[in-house]
């Protein structure tokens, strides 16, 4: 709950966060993390805290959309094979587990795997 509100409050008050100036960067390229720049500077000499910070008002709508869909549709999937079962159940199993085989994520595939043996 503290990072979503801290990613809350960095959102809605970013528009008064200050970012680098490109003129006065050329010197401090590669800086390591210190008191003026919490996370260091990239290679360009940008602080990567501010760029991280900034980055946040496209990243977070887009992964808030994201989960929202993700909760709805598992959901309904879930509620609908819960509901009926039997050959429901089973065609929505299949498709969950298609979708896991052609992922890259060998834990979700062992957790798939062992739903359908039990």
């Amino acid at each position: 709950m503290v990072l979503i509100t801290f990613w809350l409050v960095v959102l809605l008050t970013l528009q008064w966060w200050p970012i680098d100036q490109p003129l006065e960067l050329a010197g401090r390229r590669l800086q390591p993390p210190s008191a003026d720049h919490w996370l260091g500077t990239d290679a360009l000499g940008r602080d990567v805290l501010s760029r991280t910070l900034h980055g946040v008002r496209y990243s977070l709508p887009v992964a808030v959309i994201v989960v929202a869909f993700a909760v709805l549709i598992g959901g309904f999937l879930g509620a609908l094979a819960g509901f009926f079962g039997g050959i429901i159940d089973s065609v929505i199993m299949s498709f969950s587990l298609a979708s896991v085989a052609t992922s890259n994520s060998t834990p979700l595939h062992f957790a798939a795997l062992e739903r359908q043996l039990n």
